[in-house]
C-alpha cells in the first residue's frame, strides 16, 4: 500500500512538471541578421516575459496551451505570434526596422576657448 501511494505521488509530480513548456530562440534584425540585445518577449496569456541576452537569445517558460507572444524592440516593428503549444519549441524571430533616420547634418560655430583668455575670474573683497 505504501508503495502504491509513493508511486502515485511520483506520477502526480511528473504530471505537474509536464504542464510547463519552454519557448526559446534568437531575435535578430531582418535586414542585417544582427542579434538584438535586450529585446522584449512577452506572453499576454500567462503575463510572463523575458528579454534577450547579449547574444540575442531568449528563453521563456510558460504553461502549456494557447500563447500570444509579443516580440518588440526599440526602433523596430513589434511582432505578435499566436500558437497552441504542447511541447518545447524554438522560435527564431527577425524584426523589421520601423523607422530610419534621414541624413543628419550638425553645424557648429567656433567659439573662443576659455583656456586662451588670461583672466579666469574676479573676486572683489571690500576693505574696511
Amino acid at each position: 500500500m505504501r508503495l502504491f501511494i509513493f508511486l502515485l505521488a511520483i506520477a502526480f509530480s511528473l504530471d505537474v512538471q509536464a504542464q510547463n513548456i519552454t519557448i526559446s530562440g534568437y531575435l535578430e534584425d531582418a535586414a542585417s541578421g544582427e542579434k538584438l540585445i535586450a529585446a522584449n518577449v512577452y506572453d499576454s496569456n500567462s503575463a510572463k516575459g523575458t528579454i534577450s541576452n547579449n547574444f540575442g537569445f531568449y528563453s521563456l517558460t510558460i504553461p502549456v496551451g494557447k500563447v500570444s507572444l509579443d516580440f518588440s524592440y526599440i526602433g523596430y516593428t513589434s511582432q505578435n505570434i499566436i500558437l497552441d503549444i504542447s511541447e518545447d519549441r524554438v522560435l527564431n524571430i527577425a524584426l523589421q526596422q520601423a523607422h530610419t533616420l534621414d541624413v543628419v547634418e550638425i553645424i557648429a560655430e567656433e567659439s573662443k576657448r576659455i583656456a586662451e583668455e588670461t583672466q579666469m575670474s574676479v573676486v572683489e573683497i571690500p576693505v574696511q
